[in-house]
């Protein structure tokens, strides 16, 4: 068995500050900690333009990213991914291996202190009827900015974007753990989606789907996020391993760096560990990096000696 934990890695100041707390509420994470080795490998999502859940997906679906590609572009992929497993499958079974891949994403945009959020379409309850409805409102929208798009379900619509538009953006998961100005682009090759953005979310303001839903003390359905840009061709989707477990029970609390949630929640996900036979490897997922942990193998092993291994150089590095 494989665990992935995402949001189970913090930055390497407060890890020291919760390293007396993991200790005394998850000893069966620290005994796997001194059992196995572990290779760290470092994550950037404000290069890679994805979660480092995403980018581990990715790296495990070998997906190449061609030149001046950034990993986030691969996030379409998982989204088709996950829709050929699903009901969709038939609206989706001829896409061309070759051809980049985009989708849009239904997503709530408010106001914030420092600029704006993003509230992913899984936290809106939208419904199909709801997002039939703004697609038919916005399909001349598409059309006039020559965005071929298609619906596919209720929280999320394929487009093939014109020749040569190839707009830098960032996964949607990642957007909404920030400030969405922040991943907002303003150079000149993101001005046609730009434009498009624009006119979706006046289109939508008062559209009677959102009065509905403010009737009904919904957030509105007031914009698309548009992610994606890879092919189909560029990753081996034949190589996963379907014995994994991906347990995201610890996002919430740490992209809101509620620490005292987040130990609380370790502690019962280390009960939950504790519970499986064999854990041949275990994937600690953060902002900045990943550790990757799996049993040693060498002399000392063997021979059936335990020598507990430095796991504290690698939970909390220099910053």
């Amino acid at each position: 068995m494989r665990i992935v934990l995402s949001g189970a890695l913090p930055e390497p100041r407060l890890a020291r500050e919760l390293t007396p707390y993991l200790k005394k509420s998850a000893p069966t994470l620290v005994q796997i900690f001194e059992q196995y080795g572990a290779t760290r490998i470092l994550a950037d999502s404000s290069q890679a333009m994805c979660t480092g859940l995403e980018q581990w997906l990715l790296n495990e679906y070998k997906f190449a990213p061609r030149p001046k590609q950034h990993v986030g572009a691969g996030v379409s992929l998982l989204t088709l991914l996950e829709l050929l497993e699903c009901s969709e499958k038939s609206a989706i079974s001829n896409i061309d291996a070759a051809r980049p891949l985009w989708f849009l994403e239904l997503v709530n945009i408010s106001p914030s202190r420092d600029g704006a959020i993003l509230t992913l379409s899984n936290e809106l309850e939208i419904s199909k009827i709801e997002s039939q409805q703004l697609f038919e409102s916005a399909t001349e929208s598409f059309k006039a900015a020559k965005f071929d798009v298609s619906f596919i379900k209720s929280n999320v619509w394929l487009a093939h974007l014109p020749n040569n538009m190839a707009p830098k953006c960032a996964s949607p998961s990642l957007v909404s753990t920030d400030n969405l100005n922040n991943w907002w682009s303003k150079s000149q090759r993101e001005r046609p989606w730009r434009k498009l953005s624009n006119e979706i979310q006046m289109l939508w303001f008062d559209h009677p789907v959102n009065k509905k839903r403010f009737d009904q003390q919904k957030l509105p359905i007031n914009g698309l996020w548009l992610y994606g840009g890879a092919a189909l061709n560029q990753i081996n989707n034949s190589v996963i391993d379907k014995n994994i477990i991906i347990n995201r029970s610890l996002e919430n609390s740490y992209n809101a760096q509620d620490w005292g949630v987040w130990i609380e929640t370790l502690k019962q996900l280390d009960n939950d560990i504790k519970s499986q036979k064999e854990i041949k490897e275990l994937v600690l997922i953060g902002e900045a990096c990943i550790v990757s942990l799996s049993p040693v193998n060498n002399i000392w092993s063997k021979l059936g000696i335990k020598r507990k291994q430095p796991w504290e150089k690698w939970w909390q590095p220099p910053s």
